[in-house]
């Protein structure tokens, strides 16, 4: 214990004493704090457990030390501010490696080659300082091997999908319209004053003509029936004896040709039910068999299409559920009636990109941005790594 705390002592004296001939005058309060630094050191030291006393002569091998330790030569810059800079000077100008120092500051600043291998080499030691010291290897340092490594940092793209569901909406609109004249053909059979009732297949019809034409079979009369149509009178139908041989009083062939025109009926009402009135315009009750009629149409076809919601979808995606969220019901597009069987389909789509980023594991990502989206919902990601390439020596 007393060679201990009487190494620390001097040490704390040896220290003091190396700082002297370095000091300038400006340097005084420097000087006077490490003095006090020295007293309080040997101070702390006296005061620990087990200190014994302490003699400096002790320490000495001979009395010329003792002599130095009771007046050492430092001891001529005591309160001679003026002595300790005449030293300074002249320890300058006879000591080489303070020439040295003064003759490269007095060049200036050296100019450094930024692309010099040996700069590169001496930053890299001082940035990874704290490993190499320790002994961890990084990137730059192998400490097992002793390998020093160049790393050129190299930006990359790759892309990969985020497997997000996308939800998008079929509706539909009509997509072109067309109108053309259709023909629906019937027979009357029975005794005039009669109705029949026909149901014409599509709502949006105009009925523009009602024709007869053909052969049908009844007494050899010539007569004319009274047409209505849905309650309005529309026209006469004039029927006459086919050529051939008859019968008398038995039903003959007989032959009409007449075309009605709709001029007096409500063209603006299509309804689906038609009633055909037929009566004879004398007093004669005759029987018609398979008397011919045909209602001339205008029909409205119209070529529905869909939009989607999500508008162009990528053949990387694909459909995989798809249900109807507004039923079967008739509705007016464009003043057309159109039926459907569904209003709205809510369909849901898987899209498949290839990952591109698999290929890149070892490289640190930079940023994550979204490069396509469906629907508004990102269905590939496009990253920006740094990828290292490393050569060592």
């Amino acid at each position: 214990m007393t060679q201990l705390n009487n190494a620390l002592i001097l040490s704390a004296i040896l220290t003091l004493s190396a700082a002297l001939p370095v000091m300038a005058a400006n340097s005084e309060k420097d000087y006077r704090n490490n003095v006090q630094w020295a007293k309080d050191s040997i101070k702390q030291n006296q005061n620990k457990a087990g200190y014994t006393g302490f003699d400096v002569n002790s320490l000495c091998k001979d009395a010329t030390c003792q002599q130095e330790v009771a007046n050492p030569s430092e001891s001529r810059y005591y309160n001679n501010p003026s002595a300790m800079d005449s030293a300074k000077m002249q320890g300058m100008s006879t000591d080489g490696q303070a020439q040295a120092v003064t003759s490269g500051f007095n060049n200036g600043r050296p100019t450094i080659d930024e692309n010099d291998p040996a700069y590169h080499t001496a930053v890299g030691y001082q940035n990874d300082a704290y490993n190499i010291s320790h002994g961890i290897s990084s990137k730059y340092h192998d400490c097992e091997k002793g390998l020093v490594c160049e790393v050129d940092s190299q930006p990359r793209s790759c892309t990969l999908p985020t497997n997000n569901p996308v939800q998008c909406y079929l509706t539909p609109f009509v997509k072109s319209t067309s109108v053309k004249e259709v023909a629906h053909s019937y027979s009357l059979t029975g005794t005039p004053p009669f109705t029949i009732d026909i149901k014409l297949p599509n709502p949006n019809v105009k009925i523009v003509r009602v024709q007869f034409k053909g052969e049908y079979r009844s007494i050899a009369i010539d007569a004319e029936l009274s047409i209505a149509l849905n309650g309005t009178f529309i026209g006469h139908v004039l029927t006459e004896r086919a050529p051939g041989t008859c019968v008398a009083n038995q039903p003959c062939a007989m032959s009409v040709n007449s075309s009605l025109t709709t001029e007096n009926y409500d063209i603006k009402a299509s309804p689906l039910a038609v009633h055909i009135s037929a009566n004879w315009d004398f007093y004669f009750k005759i029987e018609l068999q398979n008397l011919p009629i045909t209602i001339i149409t205008t029909e409205t076809h119209v070529e529905v299409g869909y939009n989607n919601s999500c508008g162009a979808v990528l053949p990387e995606c694909q459909q995989v559920q798809s249900q109807c969220v507004e039923g079967k019901e008739t509705r007016m597009i464009n003043g057309i009636a159109v039926t459907l069987d569904c209003w709205k389909e809510q369909t849901t789509y898987q899209c498949a990109f290839p990952n591109t980023c698999t290929t890149l594991a070892d490289c640190s990502i930079q940023s994550t941005s979204c490069e396509t989206q469906l629907g508004g919902v990102c269905i590939k990601d496009k990253q920006q790594r740094l990828c290292d390439k490393q050569q060592c020596r």
